[in-house]
């Protein structure tokens, strides 16, 4: 009896110290067979987005515009517009790519009436491989500026991140003569890999708020930064802006979006303006 006992005592002494080895082998075994699968999945699906610029490339950006404004939630009148940019990339004397570019804005009342031609700008401005620009003061457009703006890090379908950014305004009707940057912290999100017209591109969200207060304390006063010449000023610019864009992953530039926006902007006098508007946008490289 008391021998079987023992033999007992040796078998469960036994199979504790191979399950105590065959744990503590798991802790090895286990990262060796399974973590590098999933941290080469993880580096296989991430890539690093940036722009691709060089030297005497063209392009050109076509947008179309659909915007409804109301007044005080009173639908007043619907305004389609497009936009022509174009733009060529020149090296300067410092090797640094400079961006130069022309806007045309074209307007129309009626859907079916025939667009005209509204104003014409230019711009000159510098772009970081992230999408960061550098715009020179005296210029007004982009309007969107620093969007989309990319990591410096790899990404892959489901990560997001921020980014610092800026609406340009035309203000110059309320005395402001140089443009009124408004600024914005876009929200990306890495949606998933798609085609778009026999491209592979990455599908990435965009949305962000806008929140500004027209008065600004200097000292013990309140200064208002937009006033007409009529003397009406804006106390408060809200809004929304969603979007959605195309990179292509080989060629390594936005080639197509589509955004939505509601903005409100808070009058003086009580009144409400309102501008819900789409947006579509195809952009086009010519590289030699």
């Amino acid at each position: 009896m008391l021998h079987l006992f023992k033999l007992l005592t040796n078998l469960v002494t036994l199979l504790s110290n191979n399950l105590q080895l065959l744990l503590a082998l798991s802790f090895f075994l286990i990262p060796v067979f399974f973590y590098p699968q999933v941290e080469s999945k993880e580096v296989k699906d991430k890539i690093l987005l940036y722009y691709d610029d060089q030297d005497n490339d063209k392009t050109t950006l076509t947008t179309v515009s659909e915007q409804k404004i109301l007044l005080n939630n009173k639908f007043i009148q619907r305004v389609y517009q497009k936009y022509i940019g174009r733009f060529h990339v020149q090296v300067d004397k410092n090797k640094k790519k400079v961006i130069i570019g022309k806007y045309s804005l074209f307007r129309k009342l009626k859907k079916k009436a025939p667009f005209k031609l509204h104003k014409k700008q230019v711009t000159r401005f510098t772009r970081e491989k992230t999408g960061k620009l550098k715009v020179e003061p005296q210029f007004f457009y982009p309007a969107l500026r620093s969007v989309p703006q990319f990591p410096e890090y790899k990404v892959g379908p489901g990560n997001s991140w921020e980014s610092h950014s800026h609406i340009s305004q035309d203000q110059r009707e309320f005395g402001i003569p140089n443009p009124h940057l408004i600024e914005i912290t876009p929200r990306y999100l890495y949606l998933k890999n798609v085609t778009y017209k026999g491209k592979e591109c990455a599908l990435i969200s965009i949305r962000f708020l806008v929140n500004q207060n027209n008065l600004v304390r200097i000292g013990k006063k309140y200064r208002r930064l937009w006033v007409s010449r009529k003397g009406l000023y804006i106390a408060r610019r809200m809004g929304t802006f969603t979007g959605q864009y195309y990179y292509s992953l080989k060629d390594h530039y936005i080639i197509h979006f589509k955004v939505h926006y509601n903005h409100l902007l808070f009058y003086e006098n009580g009144i409400v303006q309102e501008i819900i508007g789409d947006d579509l946008g195809d952009v086009e490289r010519k590289r030699k």
